[in-house]
């Protein structure tokens, strides 16, 4: 039945409409946490945007169109005008240059990326790009483009038409054009967005892969393969990250504890006789899994040749 409070209930429009002034919208979605319903809108020309209305608000909304494109009158000289009555502005809207086709998406409430929890995630239909941004008091704010770090490992995001979420809150985005569907994960970027501004991330003299904030000899690389904090030292516990010992034949071996969420990395021991010229040619890995890797070296150590051995990390 069409609940009595909904704003035409008692005449002057159609009872069941809880909201007008949409042009396309295209995907919404219920915060599994709140209630709150988003609404991606696609635009005419000028603007995208995103529309929000908050769970338990049943007051008439006008989102403006055709007098409105986003925020600013609908460019055409016809029909822009000023705001209608019960007009409410998009909580986030962008121009051309952006994108031109807007797929609305979900507030992560999933597990595997607890920093994000409560960011909004769209995309756009267009330029395949993808995005976040967190709307609280009012205001967006945090926003992000994931689109260069969310490149899956097999084929391309063409024509992201939809994302989804599963029983647990993990994202999903949806290629038409291939016919995929690509679960969003925990690449490196994502992971440095958990501990550094944009502004830091953007500069690698402090976040790169080389680098060590934290000052516990562990690069910042090293920290995201075993899952510690890059700005908090580490306090080696009594089950190491690293063990690096020489087996029954004296042979080098090296095992690594790794995060089970760095599947972008991979490792590779190397032996060198200066440190200057290094080579895995004579070492075997004996296990490269989601949460270990260990690896020997088949010279003795006693072999002048091959008298240091190091792990690389390196991203895949």
């Amino acid at each position: 039945a069409i609940p009595p409070d909904n704003p035409y209930s008692l005449g002057n429009g159609s009872p069941e409409i809880q909201a007008i002034g949409f042009r396309n919208p295209w995907r919404a979605s219920f915060d599994r946490l709140t209630g709150d319903l988003w609404i991606g809108d696609v635009g005419q020309n000028n603007r995208e945007e995103i529309d929000f209305i908050a769970a338990g608000d049943l007051s008439m909304k006008n989102f403006g169109w055709r007098l409105r494109e986003g925020s600013i009158a609908t460019p055409t000289g016809i029909y822009g005008g000023p705001r209608p009555p019960n007009n409410v502005d998009p909580v986030f809207e962008y121009g051309p240059l952006g994108g031109q086709s807007v797929t609305g998406g979900y507030v992560y409430r999933g597990a595997s990326m607890p920093w994000l929890q409560g960011a909004y995630f769209y995309g756009d239909w267009v330029h395949n790009t993808i995005g976040s941004f967190r709307y609280t008091g009012g205001d967006a704010s945090d926003l992000t483009d994931w689109t260069h770090s969310l490149q899956p490992e097999i084929g391309e995001v063409n024509g992201l038409v939809s994302f989804g979420e599963d029983a647990a809150g993990e994202l999903y985005a949806v290629s038409m054009r291939t016919g995929s569907v690509f679960q969003i994960t925990r690449p490196y970027l994502i992971w440095l967005s958990q501990y550094f501004s944009a502004a830091e991330i953007a500069d690698p003299s402090v976040s790169g892969p080389a680098e060590d904030p934290d000052g516990d000899h562990l690069t910042t690389l090293w920290e995201y393969v075993i899952g510690t904090d890059p700005k908090t030292p580490n306090p080696y516990p009594d089950d190491p990250v690293f063990e690096y010992f020489l087996d029954p034949l004296g042979r080098p071996t090296v095992r690594v504890n790794r995060d089970a969420a760095s599947s972008d990395v991979s490792l590779q021991l190397e032996a060198s006789a200066d440190m200057l010229s290094w080579s895995s040619d004579s070492t075997t890995v004996i296990t490269d899994s989601d949460t270990l890797f260990e690896a020997r070296d088949e010279n003795s150590s006693a072999d002048a040749k091959r008298r240091f051995a190091r792990v690389v990390a390196t991203l895949e």
